[in-house]
């Protein structure tokens, strides 16, 4: 689910681009393949990490933990933690940010 969306986005775009005969199919697989499998492995690393510090040890352990979240939540981190968190900083999540680069490295 966190790169699904980015996932069929690309898959259209590149799709759309073999249909119009913009690049060679085995050229899109190859960008694709290598592109989702990156986002793909950061996103499971990540769920791992978060899954075994939420589930992890009894009482104390989730005593430290809540305290040490509850004093980092108030320190300038908040912000790039929450994004590790809700998973917005997998790579190529967003296909607008990234077309410029693809397009360069597809030459278009």
């Amino acid at each position: 689910m966190n790169t699904g969306f980015a996932d069929a986005e690309l898959a259209c775009w590149l799709t759309r681009l073999v249909i119009e005969r913009a690049i060679p199919f085995e050229q899109a697989g190859s960008l694709y393949n290598r592109v989702r499998m990156q986002a793909a492995r950061t996103a499971l690393r990540r769920a791992h990490y978060m899954m075994m510090a939420g589930t992890s040890g009894g009482y104390i352990w989730s005593a430290i933990r809540n305290s040490f979240l509850t004093a980092v939540f108030q320190t300038p981190l908040r912000k790039k933690l929450l994004r590790q968190f809700n998973m917005l900083s997998i790579p190529f999540r967003n296909l607008d940010h990234y077309k410029t680069v693809f397009k360069a490295e597809l030459k278009l």
